[in-house]
């Protein structure tokens, strides 16, 4: 007889983004890759850390209507940016070799060719400069732009060098900046449920 294990995740040590899709509330969106090399990264990004969305369920009104903040903070690292925050050699070793070697590295595999070669990415992609991704949602532009300002300035604070930056709005129909009904390919996770 098979036995089955049960997981239970701890959702304020998981970033929102990954389990859940936050939804068509948030028109605006904002990527903006950073540089950490010879800055105080582990700094800037410990200021950061209570401000990134985890996936704990958000509070209820008295009538069960979810209740979302105005913007969302997500972050995302490449491996050059562990290296250059600090993380053991030995460590990230053990992360996948696909990982490790970056999207530029593997273009041919994933079909970035022609056009789509990693020569014709925007400025700071594909080239090792981008160390972390930052992406930042907002209900309205005037939200958006009042946290991108407070993520610029702290950046420059401690010394991190924005690459790029990317703004993304919700098209007509209800479907996010890439075409698709919000939500539409996330992944079922076991123990996870929409909230």
């Amino acid at each position: 007889m098979a036995s089955t294990v049960s997981t239970q995740l701890d959702m304020g040590d998981i970033q929102g983004d990954i389990l859940f899709a936050y939804g068509n509330d948030y028109v605006c969106t904002s990527y903006v890759f950073v540089n950490v090399e010879g800055a105080d990264g582990r700094s800037w990004l410990g200021a950061l850390v209570d401000r990134v969305t985890s996936a704990r369920p958000w509070p209820k009104d008295p009538d069960g209507a979810t209740i979302k903040r105005d913007t969302t903070l997500n972050l995302a690292f490449t491996a050059a940016g562990l290296a250059a925050l600090g993380v053991a050699p030995e460590l990230l070793a053990t992360f996948s070799s696909e990982f490790l070697s970056g999207m530029a590295s593997r273009a041919g595999e994933l079909g970035d060719v022609g056009p789509s070669a990693p020569s014709n990415w925007d400025p700071g992609l594909g080239t090792g400069e981008a160390h972390v991704l930052a992406t930042i949602n907002a209900k309205r532009s005037d939200l958006l732009e009042r946290e991108l300002t407070a993520f610029r300035e702290h950046a420059e604070r401690c010394g991190v060098t924005i690459v790029n930056e990317q703004q993304a709005e919700l098209l007509g129909g209800q479907r996010e900046h890439f075409g698709f009904a919000d939500g539409f390919g996330q992944p079922a996770i076991e123990g996870v449920s929409e909230h």
